[in-house]
């Protein structure tokens, strides 16, 4: 009877389970994300939607642990399962869109504009799908949804600046130039050195566009002055390209060679080399704007405008036969002007 005994004495006291709950899973998974583990994490919470497929916090954590995981597409369709179970959440909507901007960008889209029919006062959407507008080549959506956002905060940081940006991509110059000094008027203080420069360059590119040269030539030497001349940077290399062609427009011819020089310091590329070309023509440097030309068709044999050009500048100097045959290639390639010099020249 002994042994009988023992087994009612352990049948009286029970046993705690052993099998682990939703909500042990859960935590376990919450534990792994926060060390980042999140593939131990996923499994996790995997275990724990099996017990509680109900439970939409489970949903939200298994996909914020996917996306830590570069899971884009396992995330984006965890977050889609928590709109369908909680279709009037904002959050839920707002965290789908998130998510798509990695995944699905239409989507993304899509899901922030139900966001702000929720909420229409929502600064982060507008923001986000302005974004997405933007690498979308929708300039119009992508101003839209910035004129918003400064009718709710017109202090919010580098607002003006994108929006200026936009607006030149729609060619509207001067709406442009006006939010690019708004921002500097806004930021000055806060705003970094290459910040400021950056925008007085994009201001010489917008009043070039807008044939004031001399305008163009004074946002230029702001922003070459505010970089510095120590930098290789490429855009640096931009701009003293663009303050070179804007000082031919201006026939300042020399200081556009200058220009020129430094711009092919730092960036030799072959349009650099073509345009110092123009400037030496110009200055009846013949021989050494040949050279300049010869550079810029060193990766590009069929760089059309060098090769008219270069065709040219050997006329001027009685090389004829070189002329003709440089000016023969680019007629051949599509230079209108040289088929017609070839006609008046190299008969």
């Amino acid at each position: 009877m002994k042994p009988l005994f023992i087994f009612l004495f352990f049948s009286a006291i029970g046993f705690e389970s052993c099998q682990q709950s939703s909500e042990d899973f859960k935590q376990q998974g919450i534990s792994k994300s926060k060390k980042g583990d999140y593939k131990g994490a996923i499994k996790d919470f995997n275990a724990a939607i099996k017990l509680n497929s109900q439970d939409t916090s489970l949903y939200g954590n298994r996909a914020r642990a996917e996306f830590q995981a570069n899971e884009y597409s396992d995330a984006a369709h965890d977050f889609q399962r928590i709109v369908n179970l909680c279709p009037k959440s904002l959050q839920a909507h707002f965290n789908l869109a998130m998510v798509n901007i990695h995944y699905y960008q239409p989507l993304a889209i899509e899901e922030f504009g139900k966001v702000l029919q929720m909420d229409s006062t929502n600064i982060d959407a507008y923001i986000q799908r302005s974004e997405l507008r933007r690498l979308d080549g929708n300039w119009k959506g992508c101003v839209e949804d910035l004129n918003k956002v400064i009718f709710l905060n017109p202090k919010y940081p580098n607002i003006y600046r994108r929006r200026a940006f936009a607006y030149g991509e729609l060619l509207e110059y001067k709406k442009a130039i006006d939010d690019y000094n708004k921002s500097v008027e806004l930021y000055k203080n806060t705003m970094s050195v290459n910040g400021i420069a950056g925008i007085h360059f994009s201001l010489g590119y917008l009043k070039e566009k807008l044939n004031d040269f001399k305008g163009a030539l004074t946002e230029y030497t702001i922003a070459a002055e505010t970089y510095g001349d120590t930098s290789r940077d490429v855009e640096i290399g931009d701009l003293y390209h663009l303050r070179g062609l804007v000082k031919m427009e201006l026939a300042d011819f020399k200081g556009a060679l200058k220009d020129f020089d430094k711009s092919i310091k730092i960036s030799p590329t072959g349009a650099n080399y073509c345009d110092r070309g123009r400037v030496k023509f110009v200055l009846s440097d013949y021989k050494s704007a040949i050279s300049d030309y010869d550079s810029a068709m060193k990766n590009n044999n069929e760089f059309k405008e060098g090769l008219y050009n270069r065709g040219i500048a050997k006329l001027k100097i009685g090389d004829k036969s070189s002329a003709c045959q440089d000016l023969g290639k680019a007629c051949k390639l599509g230079s209108e002007e040289a088929c017609e010099k070839l006609k008046t020249s190299c008969k």
